[in-house]
């Protein structure tokens, strides 16, 4: 066997070694760690023409000592490509339990020219997560049984609106059908949130995201909704049914809540109560505001600050 044909081999024993290394690890973290590490990944398959890219450097490095580096780096990039594409597909978490379930992608598409963006989201029963960013626009990834979504993007000068809207379907909740929805957003654009939502379970992480409103009327429905400091002064409307709702807020932020006073009393510590209209004693002065308005039947608020 020549020296050539040693050192290719050996470059490809790198390549293969951490390609299979890197798989093999994100999946234990996703499966015994919940770290959900595919919804964030997913993202990168965007960057796809990097593959060329590392191709060509391992042609012109060919010979010296930066190709195991590349073969290495190779390995790694194309596990990370191929683990945020395939893996909802067989990935188990406490969210997609059931191995019998359509997926669905759509994406819309973000140019520098957005500077605001509105998110409208009309859904029945099931999940729905808010977390991560992406290059583009908005990114739906619905994973469910039973159900289908249209999912539609206007533009008009600097604007853009993003419609996500479940659709007649045969989904039936008593029958173990499940809806589990995913949205990633640009963190560019200033975001109005609406969403209308049945009886859901929702984690929206909006910290990344620069949120000027943020409008939710649901039914019964528990949710964990975490804003940034992003924007100085956000606004916040939720209208739900029997609900528990807990609000996460930076630490340093002011805050005003209004609504139904009774369900306050023992969850907004740090708090001052005047004329029914719970205040933090930094709102004047504070320079991010939230100005947050509770109706309905919300039998379990609290609100943190991080």
């Amino acid at each position: 066997m020549t020296t050539e044909v040693k050192k290719r081999e050996r470059h490809e024993q790198f390549f293969w070694g951490f390609f299979l290394l890197t798989l093999g690890f994100l999946y234990m973290l996703d499966k015994y760690a919940g770290l959900h590490l595919y919804a964030t990944f997913d993202s990168l398959f965007e960057l796809w023409p990097l593959i060329l890219i590392f191709w060509g450097i391992s042609v012109l490095v060919k010979g010296t000592f930066f190709r195991p580096i590349i073969s290495i780096l190779f390995g790694i990039f194309v596990a990370l490509l191929l683990y945020g594409w395939i893996s909802p597909s067989f990935v188990e978490d406490e969210d997609f339990e059931n191995d019998e379930f359509s997926i669905e992608r759509y994406e819309s598409e973000y140019n520098d020219s957005i500077s605001t963006a509105t998110l409208k989201i009309n859904s029945g029963v099931g999940k729905l997560r808010i977390e991560h960013t992406t290059l583009a626009l908005s990114r739906l990834i619905a994973k469910s049984d039973g159900v289908s979504y249209s999912f539609k993007t206007f533009y008009h000068d600097s604007s853009a609106s993003v419609r996500i809207k479940m659709l007649e379907s045969s989904f039936d909740i008593f029958d173990g059908d499940f809806n589990n929805i995913e949205v990633k957003l640009n963190e560019n654009p200033v975001w109005n949130i609406r969403l209308n939502l049945g009886a859901t379970s929702s984690k929206l992480y909006l910290d990344k995201f620069k949120i000027k409103s943020f409008d939710m009327n649901a039914g019964a429905s528990k949710s964990y909704i975490k804003f940034g400091s992003l924007y100085d002064s956000v606004y916040v409307s939720i209208d739900a049914g029997a609900s528990s709702l807990k609000i996460a807020i930076p630490e340093n932020a002011g805050c005003r809540v209004a609504g139904e006073t009774a369900l306050f009393s023992k969850s907004l510590e740090g708090f001052n109560k005047k004329n029914g209209i719970y205040e933090t004693p930094n709102l004047d002065s504070a320079s991010v505001k939230f100005f947050i308005s509770i109706d309905g039947g919300v039998s379990k608020l609290k609100i943190v600050r991080y």
